[in-house]
């Protein structure tokens, strides 16, 4: 049943990443026309949100074609993948188009009919591929674990934990630079305010990645997963390790093995299936009243 889920997620948005294409064969047509234009800080933003997307797309098609050629737990993998940038991606980026097709008419009267009608049948498929790809869960999700619970656990290494910020970092950048060209022009002059922005991205990639698929892009990369002590990560929990981030140089706190935002909210990042129990749950006397 949950693999048939996941093939009718993938199919839809197969079928939605096919008609972006289709729907954004004059822009892309438009983008290469212009790559010899001059490179001014906003068209360099610009430019960068557009090669970015480009190679969001190339690897989109490139999972897609990955899964339907694979089987087993790397065919699981891929999904695991495809599904979180996608997720991920729905979340940071359509509240903006979300508001752009509520709040003012004027964005369809700049295009025909046709790409109208294009347009709201992409923005339904998306949000129906979003609906598919929440309850399609893949076998390789890490559980809510709580490490009182286990005896035995591989913690993540410090290396590993810089290769985390630094690829969420990475991912986060296109993301920053889509949403500072939406705010007003007075950002662009403001580093305090382009910081405030960054920030409040970056909290809110935190808080989703970890509530919902208990990872981040690079902790993914790391097979390792968010626990708690003492309880199973709840969104609450969480959204204290979240909060906990605004606590000066915690970005960096792990480099010298703090980890403020763990111990702060009571969770570690631990490598996945690394738990082990050493000792039985099971009361000795118990086990021995019924072997009699």
């Amino acid at each position: 049943m949950k693999n048939n889920r996941i093939l009718i997620a993938v199919t839809v948005f197969t079928l939605v990443t096919l008609l972006g294409i289709f729907t954004s064969i004059d822009y892309y047509k438009y983008l290469f026309s212009h790559l010899d234009d001059s490179f001014s800080y906003r068209n360099l933003n610009n430019t960068v949100q557009s090669i970015a997307g480009l190679l969001l797309l190339l690897l989109d098609l490139v999972l897609i074609t990955l899964y339907f050629t694979s089987t087993g737990l790397y065919q699981d993998k891929v999904y695991k993948l495809l599904r979180y940038l996608n997720l991920m991606s729905f979340f940071l980026y359509m509240p903006y188009l979300l508001y752009v097709y509520i709040s003012t008419g004027s964005y369809f009267y700049k295009i025909s009919p046709t790409q109208q009608l294009l347009q709201v049948g992409r923005l339904v498929l998306n949000m129906v591929c979003v609906v598919l790809f929440l309850r399609a869960r893949p076998q390789s999700q890490p559980a809510s674990i709580d490490l009182a619970d286990y005896e035995l656990v591989t913690y993540t290494s410090t290396g590993h934990r810089f290769v985390h910020h630094l690829l969420d970092m990475l991912y986060l950048i296109p993301v920053f630079f889509f949403w500072l060209d939406r705010m007003p022009g007075h950002y662009w002059d403001n580093p305090y305010l382009m910081e405030v922005l960054f920030l409040l991205i970056y909290l809110v990639y935190c808080f989703v990645s970890e509530a919902i698929f208990r990872q981040t892009l690079g902790k993914i990369a790391t097979n390792s997963c968010v626990t708690a002590i003492g309880y199973e990560p709840s969104a609450g929990r969480i959204l204290l390790r979240t909060l906990a981030r605004l606590i000066p140089f915690d970005r960096f706190s792990f480099l010298f093995g703090a980890n403020w935002h763990d111990k702060t909210s009571n969770t570690s990042v631990v490598y996945i299936d690394t738990w082990e129990k050493v000792f039985d749950d099971s009361n000795p006397s118990d086990t021995l009243a019924t072997q009699k």
